[in-house]
């Protein structure tokens, strides 16, 4: 903009009144084109330093399902539902999965409107019992300078309970990605554990990610194990001026039973939301400070055109030399 100024400022000289008072005096075109550009650069600098958010996709879904591999054939049965929008205003219905065999087995997994979700499984019989929560939103933009971002969510809690022989194992998988366009990174935030049964008598939890979520072995109930309250943060990297961040939460709690136990289940719920900026979960905050320099194609470019207006102005006010 600033070059577009100094190109054509040599025909754009020519003088034309204004009123000042009761006096009429003049003003070059030329000045007006120079204040106009300074005011217009100005506005684009204070535009540029807002993040925003813009329309998107976004996308809730739940599976539930049990498999009991042991029967000729194959016992496999299966519920999910799915809603989709293009914003999170679109998302104004609550979806619920479910599966039941009486004394058996049985598992639900649902996510309302504003993403809080809760799954929950009971399991009497050997096979395998499945439950996912899928929640998705590209729904966060940062049209400032490139900085850095995080995303913040809650895990409310459950618990997961083992009264089995050994062998038998419930994984418990949680996993958060952020993929990020024009440039932004591919980044994953997961935490993964395994439950196993120790002949009935007690669990052993072992975590096979670095991420801490607080769960512990009950010392009063040893078969079951706590899933703490608590807020959890994700590092999205250097966002680029522009990007688009895509965030997906996934859930996945999973029992691989291969003797009839006495008693498996869980429960966990979470008052996760993934509509744009928002006081629900995640929310997507942008440090204030720029993380990196800007790209000069763009900055460099109004730079050079206000130093040029400055110059200008300078020459202008500068008196003529009398020999």
């Amino acid at each position: 903009m600033g070059a577009v100024v100094l190109l054509h400022y040599t025909q754009l000289t020519k003088e034309i009144p204004y009123r000042t008072g009761g006096d009429v005096t003049t003003l070059d075109r030329g000045a007006m084109m120079r204040r106009f550009a300074i005011g217009t650069l100005l506005c684009a600098a204070v535009f540029c330093l807002q993040p925003a958010r813009a329309d998107a996709g976004i996308e809730h879904s739940v599976f539930t399902g049990f498999e009991d591999p042991n029967n000729i054939p194959p016992i496999d049965v299966s519920d999910g539902d799915s809603v989709t929008g293009a914003t999170s205003a679109d998302i104004t219905t609550d979806i619920l999965a479910g599966i039941n065999l009486q004394f058996t087995y049985e598992a639900t997994a649902s996510v309302g409107r504003f993403g809080n979700l809760g799954v929950s499984a009971f399991q009497a019989t050997d096979g395998e019992l499945h439950t996912q929560v899928v929640i998705r939103s590209d729904e966060f933009v940062n049209l400032g300078l490139p900085r850095r971002a995080t995303a913040n969510f809650i895990i409310d809690g459950g618990e997961i309970e083992l009264v089995a022989n050994t062998g038998a194992i419930v994984e418990f998988q949680l996993t958060i990605t952020s993929n990020v366009s024009n440039g932004g990174d591919f980044r994953r935030w997961q935490h993964f554990a395994d439950i196993e049964a120790n002949n009935f008598s007690s669990v052993t939890y072992t975590s096979n990610s670095s991420t801490d979520i607080g769960a512990f072995v009950d010392p009063s109930r040893p078969t079951r194990v706590e899933i703490p309250f608590s807020f959890q943060s994700f590092d999205l990297g250097i966002i680029p001026s522009g990007a688009t961040i895509d965030l997906e939460y996934q859930l996945d709690i999973f029992s691989n039973i291969p003797i009839a136990p006495e008693i498996v289940r869980w429960n966990f719920s979470d008052p996760l939301s993934v509509d744009g900026f928002s006081n629900e979960f995640p929310t997507v905050e942008f440090e204030s400070t720029p993380g990196v320099v800007p790209e000069p194609s763009s900055l460099t470019l109004a730079a050079l055109g206000v130093l040029g207006i400055s110059g200008l102005l300078w020459r202008r006010r500068k008196p003529a030399s009398h020999d």
